[in-house]
């Protein structure tokens, strides 16, 4: 009997952790999005950097957007929201260009 309740507990477990990884990488995502902006901000004009964002985390498709400096990344029934310094331009999935121009930082403009 303890046996077949160990077991049962180990599976949830198990079932448990299964989609956290997506909620992990979403979340990475967004503050990967984040630090590229920050880094541009703390060097010198004239930087410049292409970044690369997934077609899909962990396999699934996901949902971009950025309202007033609000990034929202979706997936399902999961929602992970950033507050991101100001830039001008969009992000997109697939390759990004980030550059710093008269104190400004642009993406994809």
């Amino acid at each position: 009997m303890e046996f077949i309740f160990l077991v049962g507990v180990l599976f949830l477990i198990f079932i448990l952790t299964l989609g956290a990884p997506n909620y992990v990488s979403l979340e990475d995502l967004a503050f990967k999005i984040k630090m590229e902006i920050d880094l541009a901000y703390s060097v010198k004009d004239g930087y410049q950097r292409n970044f690369t964002l997934p077609q899909k985390v962990n396999f699934e498709n996901y949902n971009l957007s950025v309202i007033n400096n609000d990034l929202s990344l979706k997936m399902k029934d999961y929602e992970y929201s950033l507050i991101l310094p100001d830039f001008t331009g969009n992000i997109t999935k697939g390759v990004n260009t980030i550059r710093k121009e008269n104190g400004v930082v642009y993406v994809n403009t």
